[in-house]
């Protein structure tokens, strides 16, 4: 049958996307019972359901270090590590049906380079380190090092070598988000946002 985000039918072209997520079994240590068990089992729910209804640009197979595809069905990396070129799904479409393109991709990236306090949890490391990202902080610039080649390629370029970008963007909080529902979100409505709260109706997935 189809695949089903936000109650809606989605393609079955699109199943590559629509990321449903796997349930881990997570059995805190004693020390962490309690009030701070409460508190990481409330993470950890937070992390599933963004899993459930997100997708990055690569995914990660349970060995933590084969990279497997998500929005990207391909991707290529320079021999020194600082270039990265990802070929989206060109099927991939958001549940309210808009494409999912390049446009989102540089959005997401710009957006958390030009506010990473507003990452509370889990900081944005990997989107500073594109070059012009740790400067992008507090201003409305673009990262000189993220680049829409055509509708559905992006290139990131590194500020330094890192053999381990494609591992580390595989991670929960690199989610791609959408351009057409947040592109005047400010860092201050970050926590309030409908979308950001998860209001049915108002959040979509990829």
């Amino acid at each position: 049958g189809p695949v089903l985000l936000q109650g809606q039918p989605v393609a079955a072209s699109a199943r590559l996307v629509a990321k449903f997520g796997v349930l881990r079994a997570f059995a805190p240590p004693r020390w962490l019972r309690g009030i701070q068990q409460r508190s990481i089992a409330f993470e950890l729910n937070q992390e599933l359901m963004a899993d459930i209804l997100f997708s990055t640009l690569v995914d990660v197979d349970k060995d933590e270090v084969t990279i497997l595809p998500d929005l990207a069905t391909e991707w290529t990396a320079s021999p020194d590590a600082t270039v990265y070129t990802f070929k989206l799904n060109p099927d991939a479409v958001w549940s309210d049906g808009e494409p999912v393109t390049a446009d989102d991709v540089l959005f997401t990236v710009a957006w958390a380079a030009q506010n990473p306090t507003a990452y509370k949890q889990i900081p944005v490391d990997m989107y500073l380190r594109v070059k012009g990202g740790a400067e992008a902080a507090g201003t409305k610039n673009i990262p000189e090092g993220i680049k829409k080649i055509d509708d559905h390629t992006v290139e990131f370029t590194l500020a330094q070598p890192d053999a381990t970008f494609l591992r580390k963007i595989a991670g929960a909080v690199y989610y791609i988000q959408p351009e057409h529902i947040l592109k005047d979100l400010t860092a201050a409505e970050a926590e309030t946002c409908d979308f950001c709260l998860g209001v049915a109706g108002k959040t979509i997935g990829s």
